[in-house]
């Protein structure tokens, strides 16, 4: 895809009030813009361009481009008037373009003319033909691009002649068209080509898309740009406006999922506040749960974990996912788990743009077909409950010989105290119908010398349960202003504010259903009296509809970022970059309970008079760059390279603060309440940490092409970190890569299936730092911990002891991976069919792991370089055009990925999760380790438990003590994993004149997932303390001997325990499933519409997001990829966006 700015549109409640206002401020640079003149003599065009060209035997595109290379003119030619298959050369050094298109042309029946800064290439005979064409009638147009710019030297042809012309600066044209039907055919390079019926029309007006098969995709990478067929390296890259028309929430990289292979995206739930986690090509280590990759923004590596919340989707140029060390080596000790480099809009110089974009959302709750039990459904679950309990108990059978007196003796409190015929739907009462707004404008433009784009957005989500609101606010500035020829000096400012407020009373959609939080007059009660444990409790629930009138969580987020740079070209080959950047992260939660609130006075809180908690973290970092970039080119060569150095100092600080008693109403901050701490845990002491890092860095990187067939590129980066010891604190990082261009080779000309054929290999490392701080250090603590019952005594208070909660360990270095990949990508018929493979090998080695050390020390572990894992899987993306039309076009993309990982190197041979499993050398670091269940006994109804013994037989038992005790962990075996090995999407575009419809698929296979939903059923006692979902059909509780059931015997005997819960495989499910996860469909107005009102382009669009998951038939639960509480919802959206 040509690479070149993309123009997104916002709208705003206020557009034009913003608009007007932006003018005001860049008026001084538009007014500049119009009064320049603009310099195009042929002179200036052509006679100062020197070239040195040294070919033989190749396709004329391939001279042109080489000819482009060196002298950055444009060239065009008629459809059809290039014979492709004929093979030309050149032997020229230091002439002008002008003599050596002579020379190029001397034999040939081809000339060239100069149109508006542009070389079209004509047939010797059309000049000719052009003036002698057969009088006829006239049409005329103007040709322009997708943003509504008009484009000078595109070619008009008559089909099957050589009768044409070339659009003026303007973008016109006027043709002499002789009698009958005809075809016009509109093309440029780098565009793609239109064929138009002529049927005596007066007036053509013609809107080109661009060509991404005619023009060189350029790729971002952060400290450089390479166009496509020169990478080296695996990488993928997704334009600005794919991903904010993919966007309906507040989560920006979810709409990369199902399109970035190798990258998963997960945790998505219906939270407006919750972002997607990200894992690049598998787990990469062991101590940190921190697998993110490194986010990247305009060339600054940043401490973002995300992108959400950091930068609005309508500001992205592009974004793009760089895997392998290729790629990522050049960033060294952070980018072992890959990179993501966002690259934001800028504006264009003498040219005024304002882009305004909206979207309305709708989102409603998808429960998945699950739903509550009505009261008179929990009873009888809990009537089963207890005669199961009668029926095993004979004390009870003894004590009441009759059973269904049992059953009245124990329920006559609930029976008393509440009316079981009515049902209250809690579920109903905490969600809502959500609804997501989103305005922004934006406005760039320039003058000769000068370009600025400034930015407003923002963006609204009312969640689908009640009282959970996100607002964000984003700001940018970005401005470039070329003091001389040889110097730009550039500002780039962005601001986000984000204020996510939720309730701070919890989830109750669980609540009994014969609960009410209403009064017999209609009135909401203050607190709600509950039965538990079969009789009244002595503690009230707490009525959410009342205390949510007061109480509520509300988390503000700020980021800052601003960079100065100034950019030096002393010579064409040469230039030298400095960027100063300084970033600011502040993050704060206050959680409030109301003196008037049941929560914030009673329940467990003591007459509190009013809970306020307040967290507070400040991030603030530092970060120089300076870079120096070459490229020369001489022949069939092209060296380039960088050689660059930054610096890096961060500053961290948190605190916390409790306090109570009230004294202000309706005041959440501390000048509101009398008393720091806690009255129900007086050992409470106020905390906080004060942290500082810092790093130096110097790298460099190498290319190659001859040819634009042969590919070369090294790097190399050391990193100096105060993270490790003094010994230990430079990282060394490199990596090698080639790519061959096979296509271009003589051999491969007559051959017409397969238009390009690239292979590429690269090896190397990257690495990855400490996540937490001070590892290195031996660290103490005050005690603050343990109650201490002397705090506030009056003669001897009593001080915190210090305790070492940290062993240092000097010796600690870098985590670093070692990366092998092999890739091909391909295109056949004209490259209408891509298709893009890696297979790649991934080596973790000196991972950091908790050690336990000797017992005399006093401390339990310390931290030590002792793990090694390994990673390898294999990448697929498959693009088709597959029909193509004048009025109708299919597009298709399909994307795989398989990621296999292993432990290869463990302290001891083996380590313990965080579950207290134990994992040895050749163990999947996702496996799932359990005891397995294979159903349900028929005679007994208690679960059937594998005990595997130390000669490897298998005994079945049933309890999950008689399958555990005495083998140590044989009995917990693998039933699976935990995250999908496999892993895609599937995409369909269809393009119907100005309609275009897209369905997005994807997909994940071969893990599984807790349902807590499934094992709720086996507990005996939980009815007795929430409501539970109704049984699904596909599952069948044992109820008598005989029964073929799923689930085993429902007992509320307090003592009757079965342990199925997480140790055990009962409640893990196949979660492999395909989801559609997104339908939109666009219309894009015609252009003869709009150009009376002064309008590039605008669009309407609808969009089903969420519309459905396809699983497995014994799939349990309301979403495979949140098994949780809240699950995503289904969200419509509408959205507007026009340019002008």
């Amino acid at each position: 895809m040509l690479y070149k700015i993309m123009k997104k549109k916002y709208v705003a409640k206020n557009a034009w009030c913003i608009y007007s206002l932006f003018a005001v401020i860049l008026l001084p640079f538009q007014t500049k813009a119009v009064t320049t003149p603009v310099q195009s003599t042929r002179g200036l065009f052509l006679e100062d361009k020197v070239v040195t060209i040294h070919v033989r035997d190749v396709s004329l595109d391939e001279i042109l481009l080489l000819i482009n290379k060196q002298t950055s003119i444009s060239f065009g030619y008629q459809e059809g008037v290039i014979d492709r298959e004929r093979k030309f050369s050149l032997d020229v050094s230091g002439v002008t373009v002008e003599e050596a298109l002579r020379t190029l042309f001397r034999d040939s029946n081809y000339d060239f003319e100069y149109k508006d800064e542009r070389i079209l290439i004509v047939l010797k005979s059309s000049k000719s033909q052009q003036t002698n064409t057969p009088q006829g009638r006239t049409v005329k147009g103007i040709v322009r691009d997708q943003s509504g710019t008009p484009l000078p030297g595109a070619t008009v042809l008559l089909k099957g002649t050589t009768i044409g012309v070339a659009t003026d600066i303007n973008g016109g044209y006027h043709l002499q068209v002789p009698q009958g039907d005809q075809v016009l055919v509109f093309s440029l390079v780098g565009m793609k080509t239109r064929e138009i019926p002529y049927k005596g029309q007066s007036e053509i007006n013609v809107m080109m898309e661009e060509d991404v098969t005619e023009v060189d995709e350029v790729v971002v990478t952060g400290y450089s740009v390479r166009k496509v067929s020169e990478m080296t390296g695996a990488a993928q890259q997704f334009d600005g406006k794919e991903v904010s028309n993919n966007m309906v929430n507040g989560d920006i990289l979810s709409a990369l999922k199902g399109h970035t292979t190798g990258l998963q995206i997960s945790g998505s739930d219906g939270n407006p506040a919750r972002n997607n986690s990200l894992l690049l090509r598998g787990v990469g280590t062991l101590y940190d749960s921190k697998q993110y990759p490194l986010i990247v923004i305009d060339g600054i590596v940043t401490d973002f974990t995300n992108i959400s919340g950091v930068v609005a989707a309508n500001d992205i140029e592009k974004i793009t996912v760089l895997k392998d060390a290729a790629s990522s080596a050049i960033y060294g000790s952070r980018a072992a788990m890959g990179v993501i480099v966002i690259t934001t809009k800028k504006g264009q110089k003498n040219k005024l743009t304002t882009s305004v974009d909206m979207k309305f959302g709708l989102s409603v709750q998808n429960f998945g077909g699950l739903r509550y039990m009505t009261s008179e459904e929990l009873l009888d679950y809990g009537k089963m409950s207890l005669a199961n309990w009668w029926n095993g108990n004979k004390s009870l059978q003894a004590k009441y010989p009759d059973r269904d007196r049992f059953l009245r003796d124990t329920l006559s409190s609930l029976s008393q105290n509440f009316d079981l015929s009515r049902t209250t739907d809690w579920r109903d009462l905490q969600y809502q119908h959500g609804v997501t707004k989103s305005v922004g404008v934006n406005i760039s433009g320039g003058s000769e010398r000068a370009s600025y784009y400034l930015s407003y957005n923002y963006f609204d989500e009312k969640g689908t349960k009640i009282d959970n609101k996100l607002t964000r606010n984003f700001l940018k500035l970005r401005m470039d202003y070329d003091v001389t020829s040889f110097l730009t000096l550039g500002v780039n400012l962005s601001g986000t504010f984000s204020r996510y407020e939720s309730p701070n009373s919890g989830s109750f959609e669980d609540y009994h259903p014969w609960l009410s939080p209403y009064d017999e007059n209609g009135k909401l009660k203050k607190s709600i009296s509950q039965w538990r444990k079969f009789a009244m409790y002595n503690v009230d629930l707490v009525n959410p509809l009342m205390d949510n009138r007061y109480n509520s969580s509300i988390s503000r987020n700020d980021n800052l970022m601003g960079s100065f740079s100034g950019t030096l070209r002393p010579f064409d080959w040469m230039s030298f970059t400095s960027v100063n950047t300084y970033t600011r992260i502040y993050s704060n939660t206050n959680n409030y309970q109301d003196s008037r609130t049941y929560s914030g006075n009673y329940s467990n809180n003591k007459f509190s008079n009013g809970i306020l908690d307040i967290s507070d973290a400040r991030d603030n970092s530092f970060l120089t760059s300076n870079i120096l970039r070459m490229e020369y080119r001489f022949g069939d060569h092209d060296v380039s390279g960088l050689l660059g150095q930054e610096y890096y100092e961060r500053h961290s600080r948190s605190s916390d603060l409790s306090m109570y008693d009230q004294s202000v109403v309706c005041e959440r901050n501390v000048g509101g309440f009398s008393k720091v701490g806690k009255k129900i845990q007086s050992s409470y002491v106020p905390g906080g940490s004060e942290s500082e890092s810092g790093s130096f860095s110097i790298f460099a990187e190498a290319n190659y092409n001859y040819r634009g067939k042969y590919m070369a590129s090294l790097s190399f980066r050391t990193d100096a970190s105060t993270n490790f010891g003094k010994d230990n604190r430079y990282g060394k990082f490199y990596s090698i890569s080639g790519a061959w261009l096979v296509s271009s080779e003589k051999f491969m000309q007559k051959q017409k299936a397969l238009s390009f054929l690239k292979l590429r290999l690269s090896y190397g490392t990257s690495g990855k730092e400490a996540g937490i701080d001070y590892l290195n250090y031996t660290l103490y603590a005050i005690g603050k911990d343990y109650e201490d019952y002397y705090r506030e005594h009056p003669l001897y208070p009593s001080s915190y002891p210090a305790v070492i909660n940290q062993l240092g360990n000097d010796q600690l270095t870098w985590e670093t991976a070692y990366t092998f990949d092999l890739g091909m990508d391909m295109g056949f018929l004209n490259d209408r069919i891509r298709l893009n493979t890696d297979y790649y090998r991934r080596r973790n080695s000196d991972l950091i792991m908790s050690v336990a050390t000797a017992a005399g020390i006093g401390v339990g572990a310390q931290y030590r370089n002792v793990g090694e894992m390994l990673n390898q899987g294999v990448e697929l993306t498959l693009n088709t055009h597959t029909l193509k039309s004048i009025d109708f076009n299919w597009y298709t993309t399909f994307t795989f990925s398989y990621n296999k990982n292993k432990l290869t190197k463990l302290y001891d041979g083996y380590f313990v999760d965080g579950e207290g499993r134990t994992f040895y050398e050749g163990d999947n670091i996702d496996m799932l380790k359990k005891v397995k269940v294979d159903g349900v006994d028929k005679e007994t109804g208690k679960p059937i438990y594998e005990r595997v013994n130390e000669d490897g037989s298998i005994e079945y038992v049933n309890t999950l003590t008689a399958a555990t005790s005495g083998n140590g962990e044989l009995s917990y075996q693998d039933i699976g994993l935990k995250r999908a090995p496999y892993y895609g999407g599937f995409t369909n575009t269809f393009q119907y004149k100005n309609f275009e419809l897209y369905v997005h698929m994807t997909y994940s296979f071969g893990y599984k997932a807790y349902s807590y939903l499934k094992t709720s059923y086996t507990d005996g006692t939980a009815w007795l303390y929430n409501n539970m979902y109704k049984v699904p059909s596909g599952l069948k509780i044992w109820k008598e001997p005989g029964d073929d059931a799923d689930i085993p015997m429902v007992n509320s005997d307090p003592s009757y325990t079965q342990n199925l819960y997480g140790t055990t495989s009962f409640g893990y499910i196949n979660s492999g499933h395909v989801r559609i996860s997104k339908i939109r469909l666009a219309y894009n107005f015609p252009e003869k519409w709009l150009r009376q009102m002064r309008i590039q382009n605008l669009a309407l669009s609808f969009t089903c997001d969420n519309v459905g998951v396809i699983t497995s038939r014994n799939f349990i639960g309301a979403d495979p990829e949140n098994l949780g509480d809240w699950p995503a919802p289904r969200r419509y959206v509408f959205g507007l966006n026009f340019t002008f």
